[in-house]
């Protein structure tokens, strides 16, 4: 799919070219002409959305993943309303959707779950925080092994009360201060002489965190490219 040219778009606004409506003088008016001109390309937007969408599933099924709802701006939210309006029930569009528990009563996100809710059929799956056994998973997995000692995984839990987030900056921690490490084919850890974890309190300290040891050119390096949101080739990165 394509987008529309202006000039494809003033003939969905306007098909008839020989009736074009005179530009209104008053500037209450020409407000409101604005506005409902607006209103009108977001609904093209949105219908076009859909279709695309529609098309693409007529070959494949589409699984659509949205994560962290609760920082979706109002026109990703009447997005994600319109398609769900406006969706066969036939299993060929699938939408998976995050959010924060703790920011479900926030208005705007709490506004746009009862539309959401209104508009189609979803399947509410709650995610709670690890238990122990699973944290062990979570760590077997993050080294490569099943023999996990016993008491990092109870050292973990009780830092981070079964956070996935936290548990793995745990365990970088533990990397950077070496409690954690190799002896042989193994993986010892050596808690005796770590205190309280120093754990961010968010993704952003986190990446703070992670770049205050860089210098200040290495820095600005990083600020630029997480501008870009893409790899950037060399030149445009030393430019």
């Amino acid at each position: 799919p394509q987008a529309l040219s202006d000039e494809a778009l003033a003939a969905i606004l306007n098909p008839d070219p020989q009736r074009q409506e005179p530009a209104p003088t008053d500037p209450l008016a020409l407000g409101s002409q604005e506005t409902a001109q607006a209103e009108q390309r977001q609904c093209l937007a949105l219908e076009a959305a859909v279709r695309a969408l529609r098309t693409f599933s007529d070959e494949r099924a589409v699984l659509i993943v949205i994560e962290d709802l609760q920082w979706a701006d109002a026109a990703s939210l009447n997005l994600l309303e319109h398609l769900a309006r406006n969706t066969p029930v036939d299993g060929r569009i699938g939408v998976i959707a995050s959010y924060r528990s703790e920011e479900a009563e926030s208005p705007h996100l709490a506004a746009a779950l009862s539309r959401l809710y209104l508009c189609a059929e979803w399947d509410r799956v709650e995610l709670g925080r690890l238990q122990a056994n699973e944290i062990h998973a979570m760590l077997a997995a993050m080294l490569g092994t099943d023999a996990v000692p016993g008491d990092l995984a109870a050292r973990i839990l009780e830092e981070t009360d079964g956070n996935p987030l936290f548990v793995q900056l745990a365990v970088e921690a533990l990397f950077e201060e070496k409690a954690i490490g190799r002896r042989g084919a193994e993986w010892v850890a050596d808690l005796s002489g770590v205190g309280r974890l120093a754990i961010p309190a968010s993704i952003a300290e986190a990446i703070r965190r992670r770049l205050q040891p860089l210098s200040p050119s290495a820095r600005a390096v990083m600020y630029a490219l997480a501008v870009l949101e893409r790899p950037a080739e060399f030149p445009v990165v030393a430019a």
